[in-house]
């Protein structure tokens, strides 16, 4: 963990070994959970490393930088395969691996059924082959085959047993040798995997910690089929770093989002109730504690306060002066550039341009903003509002974000 500027700053890993096809051209990443860079899986917990991996790949690095427009293969326990809440929305790039200690019970097998019906690629990882696993097999669209724990006839007999039950693609893993590669090659294998074609490599990403209790309110309320998309608007602004995330996830290539982002509300329609859900519940298996309090509350009071500007204003748009607020301390949450972060943001051309240049009328009240908050106001630079206003939104600001976070830190959840 490194600090910058009093924030903690944590590494985040992902290991990733390349799948290739026959013609030896990389056609999907494992993507595998990693806690330290020795490039050892060292689990633990199993349901801890799926939920990690999936809050690493998919939200702190992105699953476009780790596998581009290539499938990932990721190991899913029986918690996360059992609740399709917890599952990733993409199904045209995750394929689920369900790990071969999985008991194939009546309970399991139907899950697994309903989410292969709903669309997603499922993988059974190190099979061997037992008439227990028959129902799985008839689900799974690839197999993969352990070729260290098979000898050549159990190879060649476990091919023929799962061609003959529809597998559409087998995948030889722990290639490590170039005999290896040629005899599953000559009895058809599809996919190969190991380390005579590549060893896994580590990918690094940094990330901030969130305010877990923020994450186990949200989390809470969207148990509620009532619950008000207001509601979960004003949950997700106590937290910048939750709020950004959900800005990177609406951001993903999964996504394939083509407007741009105006405000928090926008980001959570835009998202949707599952994607939200899943986020969420990730963050909170996850237990992020550690949260730089000093410089979260600054970032909630530049927000709060550009808000009621903007009200000041009669704005309509007086969200997008929040986002301008909130996300203009990203630099010193993730040790980033402010213009590499929110030029990887999909914001609106105004709150952009405002955080990075103080640009339009956004910009001008976020330098206001900064200029109060550093005592350097001198009553001007605010077109249109009275040094009262002004006054008035910084101590309101102030008073508000103190009684969230009051709520946050003692309302327990349900």
């Amino acid at each position: 963990m490194k600090s910058f500027s009093g924030v903690n700053v944590h590494e985040v890993l992902v290991g990733r070994q390349p799948i290739y096809n026959r013609a030896l051209d990389v056609v999907a990443y494992e993507l595998l959970f990693r806690s330290s860079a020795e490039n050892r899986a060292q689990v633990t917990d199993g349901d801890a490393a799926t939920g990690q991996l999936l809050l690493n790949a998919l939200v702190e690095i992105g699953l476009e930088n780790l596998v581009g427009n290539r499938l990932a293969f990721i190991n899913f326990t029986r918690r996360y395969l059992m609740d399709e809440g917890l599952l990733p929305q993409d199904k045209s790039q995750i394929v689920l691996e369900v790990l071969e200690d999985i008991e194939p019970d009546d309970e399991f097998v139907n899950a697994l059924r309903r989410v292969a019906d709903a669309g997603y690629h499922v993988a059974l990882d190190d099979f061997a082959f037992s008439e227990k696993y028959e129902a799985l097999v008839r689900v799974a669209k690839t197999v993969k085959l352990d070729v260290r724990a098979l000898n050549r006839q159990q190879l060649q007999e476990h091919v023929n047993l799962l061609r003959q039950r529809g597998v559409q693609q087998l995948l030889a893993e722990k290639v490590e040798t170039r005999e290896d590669f040629e005899f599953c090659k000559q009895l058809g294998f599809d996919l190969f995997q190991g380390y005579f074609l590549s060893r896994p490599l580590i990918v690094t990403g940094k990330t901030v910690p969130s305010n877990r209790m923020v994450a186990l309110q949200l989390l809470s309320q969207m148990q509620d089929p009532k619950v008000r998309l207001e509601q979960l608007d004003t949950i997700v602004g106590r937290d910048v770093t939750l709020s950004f995330k959900l800005l990177q996830c609406v951001n993903s290539s999964a996504m394939g989002l083509r407007r741009k982002v105006e405000s928090i509300r926008q980001a959570i329609m835009l998202l949707g109730f599952d994607r939200l859900r899943m986020l969420v519940s990730l963050i909170t298996l996850n237990g992020f504690t550690d949260t730089p309090q000093s410089v979260m509350t600054a970032a909630l009071v530049r927000g709060k306060m550009c808000e009621l500007l903007g009200h000041a204003l009669k704005r309509d748009d007086a969200s997008s002066f929040y986002l301008a607020g909130l996300f203009s301390l990203l630099d010193v949450l993730l040790s980033r550039p402010l213009e590499e972060i929110i030029k990887a943001l999909h914001l609106a051309d105004d709150v952009k341009n405002a955080i990075l240049h103080h640009d339009g009328v956004i910009g001008e009240v976020l330098s206001c903003v900064i200029a109060v908050e550093r005592t350097e106001w001198d009553g001007n630079g605010c077109p249109g509002l009275t040094p009262t206003q002004i006054q008035d939104a910084y101590l309101k600001a102030i008073a508000a974000v103190d009684e969230s976070q009051a709520a946050v830190n003692e309302q327990p959840v349900k």
